[in-house]
């Protein structure tokens, strides 16, 4: 499978196990999913399928599905400017790019970085009440609601693992990763505010791929603060993820 396929599916994949995971029903058209998910308006958007969209086809069932669930975001990773032409007349304008970013299993052994702080642990969570701590983190930095239900219910489904850094006994970082049968994608890495320019996100990164037996490649997507950290661990740019609101 092309790469650029693989970092699509599992960002596509992982939106549909939470929804799936909030017992919610996508719809689906000729040119898109709906994912509803009412725990997180982060996890609840439209994604436009991969390929040749037809513009005119765009144009029917985006307002349709619109005017049946209300203005939701939407996400293309095509760079096609049909798809573009479409969103802007119907007022979505792009308010984040999104690196996708591939790391080959040849890369993977080649990480160097420095020793880290050895008051900085690092570890998988495995007590849901752990979870609420994490969210909390994770909503900060990006500026989401959702909630820790979701995420709960996501710690005893094998496909997530949940990870964090604590500098003595406070949660310092973020991360989790989703794997699908093609990829381990990587999501939410964060540091708090307080702990931020030490290194410890992309330590924690490092850890978590470090301690992976798997052979498949990881996957995720970077902004552009984050995406020089992921240039120096071997990942490579394969496309942008747009995200479009009104």
């Amino acid at each position: 499978m092309h790469r650029r396929e693989i970092v699509f599916n599992n960002y596509f994949q992982l939106h549909k196990r939470f929804s799936e995971l909030s017992q919610s029903d996508p719809i689906r058209g000729q040119t898109y999913s709906f994912f509803p998910n009412r725990y997180s308006d982060w996890l609840r958007r439209i994604i436009l399928k991969t390929g040749q969209l037809p513009q005119n086809r765009l144009l029917i069932e985006l307002p349709e599905l619109i005017h049946s669930v209300g203005n939701q975001l939407v996400l293309s990773w095509e760079e096609d400017k049909e798809i573009t032409e479409a969103l802007l007349s119907l007022n979505y304008n792009i308010y984040e790019s999104q690196a996708g970013m591939f790391l080959p299993d040849s890369n993977r052994f080649v990480l160097q970085e420095k020793p880290s702080d050895p008051s900085i642990t690092f570890k998988r969570l495995t007590d849901g009440g752990e979870i609420q701590v994490w969210l909390s983190l994770v909503n900060d930095a990006f500026g989401s609601m959702d909630e820790s239900d979701l995420y709960r219910i996501a710690l005893s489904d094998e496909a997530f693992h949940f990870y964090a850094a604590f500098l003595q006994d406070e949660m310092v970082a973020t991360a989790f990763t989703f794997q699908n049968q093609e990829s381990i994608g990587l999501y939410s890495v964060t540091t708090s505010p307080s702990y931020r320019n030490r290194g410890i996100a992309s330590r924690l990164v490092v850890e978590i791929i470090a301690e992976n037996e798997s052979p498949l490649p990881f996957t995720l997507q970077a902004t552009k603060m984050g995406k020089g950290i992921y240039d120096k661990l071997g990942f490579l740019e394969i496309g942008t993820f747009r995200h479009w609101q009104k």
